[in-house]
């Protein structure tokens, strides 16, 4: 257990989805569970650190940068937002899951009694692959990221398709006239991803896996890439502008010539794993 410079104390960052934990129920259970385990605890929620004593109130990255542990109360969505300040400081993340499905999120809310052993130092961290992703437009970066589960190009609102010619650093890939196109992690190959028709990738692989959304071909398919490739996808538009989206959250409208640039990032995302669980176990469960 990696424990910061303030004591022999571990000290935890909440970060919740007050969407999905309405009346913060879950997050006091939370809160409680850690109190009594000696755990230090932050919160960015004013309204949680008013109603618990003992509760210090952090803006949710200077909670992230001086905590030992982050813990998202919410969907795989809150952890995904939680991971672009958690990758940075190197802070490993663990999910309590309110959400439907909750690939990332490892304890249900009926679970509190496993944070014994977070606080033990009893638990398992997979570190994630992360992509990198720029916007280059007349020369100049205009945009630039990363995402623990993907990348997206597509059309937006409005349904027209985009036409994508995607290149890298061995050669010419293919150009594709559809809904869009989704890059994703291995982590996040169960997501927009698998929707689209992509494949399920262990976690634990290196890869970059292309998905054609809704592609007006018959030859149009996934592909896995190796984690060392450096893709690029040049969009052409004439009557519409489409979107690139990061991780379903950060949303870039894109216009006609701009180049998506996308590689593994330097960065990763360490998920806190409690049960002995294999990904195939997960995947069964979860996409039945």
């Amino acid at each position: 257990m990696s424990v910061s410079e303030e004591g022999d104390r571990l000290i935890v960052h909440i970060v919740t989805n007050v969407l999905k934990d309405k009346d913060l129920s879950v997050t006091e259970k939370i809160i409680a569970r850690l109190v009594s385990l000696d755990a230090r605890i932050s919160s960015d929620i004013r309204e949680v650190v008013g109603r618990n004593h003992g509760v210090v109130f952090r803006e949710q990255a200077e909670g992230i940068e001086n905590c030992d542990v982050v813990l998202s109360v919410g969907g795989d969505g809150t952890i995904l937002r939680a991971a672009q300040s958690a990758s940075v400081f190197g802070k490993p993340i663990l999910g309590v899951n309110m959400g439907k499905v909750g690939f990332l999120a490892e304890v249900e809310p009926s679970e509190v009694d496993l944070l014994e052993h977070l606080v033990h130092g009893d638990y398992a961290v997979d570190e994630r692959m992360m992509l990198s992703h720029s916007v280059e437009r007349d020369g100049q970066t205009v945009c630039s990221g990363s995402a623990l589960n993907d990348v997206v190009i597509s059309h937006g609102a409005v349904s027209r398709t985009v036409d994508i010619k995607v290149d890298s650093n061995v050669g010419f890939i293919s150009e594709y006239v559809a809904d869009g196109i989704v890059f994703s992690t291995p982590t996040g190959s169960t997501g927009y991803s698998i929707s689209a028709g992509g494949p399920a990738v262990d976690p634990k692989m290196q890869a970059i896996v292309l998905t054609p959304i809704c592609a007006h071909s018959l030859h149009s398919r996934p592909i896995l890439f190796g984690a060392d490739t450096r893709l690029s996808a040049k969009v052409s538009v004439t009557n519409n502008e489409p979107y690139m989206t990061a991780d379903g959250c950060e949303n870039f409208r894109l216009s006609d010539g701009d180049t998506v640039r996308i590689e593994k990032s330097e960065h990763t995302t360490k998920i806190i794993r409690l049960k002995d669980m294999s990904f195939y176990e997960i995947l069964n469960r979860k996409l039945r």
